[in-house]
């Protein structure tokens, strides 16, 4: 995870240096035994938030199905007291976000949001975080970056959450499923080259896929994200190398290499 100094500069010099875009995004896996407490819904979910530093947005792209229960309302909460565990009121617009789909078992949601804007957030959360748009921003970026912060679906059945996970930042994680393993190189192979703004595999955020980024997919190998780790640190499954049966398989089978980049989530 970024330092709060690395965040806090980011924010800083973001608008200082137009040509090169600063990217962030959390993923997480959202199931009933990640509630607080525990329950047995069998729906899944899958969010990935995606904040571009530069243009001072968020956005959301999620999906569910299986609820035993229709939606009542989604957000995101924070921040908890510690990374991976417990609750928190919404930190972000009630009673639910724009446009989230509402009395159904299952659907999709794409929705960008202005974090220069009040209406972004939970009005408490302003409150308790300062009393500005600005700290409600920046204290949003760190429950993001620290663990604290989990996206929660309410239903009719499970009106406290039925499904929920806590976000995190997972370096090397290109195909965006929480998990850094060879499906990842294949992204980062596929796309290798590519020039662009938002590319998913850009992990330097140079706007270029390159070698720099086949670093970070190896250093980063086996780290898995919060929500499949139960909580905790990242680093408790994270692994310095890639382990050489790995390595070989990307090697072995290139046909699983596509040219079909995954889809930017920044538009």
């Amino acid at each position: 995870m970024l330092s709060r100094f690395a965040v806090v500069l980011m924010l800083s010099t973001a608008m200082a240096v137009p040509a090169q875009a600063h990217h962030l995004r959390f993923t997480s896996e959202l199931s009933g035994i990640a509630e607080s407490p525990a329950n047995n819904s069998i729906g899944t979910g899958h969010v990935v938030v995606t904040l571009d530093l530069d243009l001072g947005t968020m956005e959301i792209a999620a999906s569910f199905s299986g609820l035993q229960g229709a939606v009542t309302a989604a957000n995101i909460h924070a921040p908890t007291p510690e990374a991976g565990t417990g609750s928190a009121a919404p930190a972000t617009t009630l009673p639910t976000f724009p446009d989230f789909p509402a009395g159904v078992l299952s659907g999709d949601y794409e929705h960008e949001f202005d974090m220069a804007l009040a209406s972004t957030y939970n009005p408490a959360f302003i409150s308790a975080t300062g009393g500005t748009i600005s700290t409600a921003q920046n204290a949003l970026i760190f429950a993001l970056e620290d663990g604290k912060a989990y996206f929660e679906i309410n239903t009719t059945a499970y009106n406290n959450g039925e499904i929920r996970g806590f976000l995190s930042h997972v370096p090397g994680d290109y195909n965006l499923n929480g998990v850094v393993d060879a499906a990842d190189y294949v992204v980062w192979r596929s796309t290798l080259g590519d020039i662009g703004d938002g590319l998913v595999a850009d992990s330097n955020d140079n706007s270029i896929i390159d070698n720099d980024d086949y670093d970070a997919w190896r250093a980063h190998f086996g780290q898995v994200e919060l929500s499949q780790l139960g909580g905790g640190s990242l680093a408790s499954l994270s692994t310095p190398e890639p382990a050489p049966a790995a390595l070989l398989a990307v090697i072995l089978f290139p046909a699983y290499a596509s040219r079909s980049a995954p889809r930017a989530l920044v538009r």
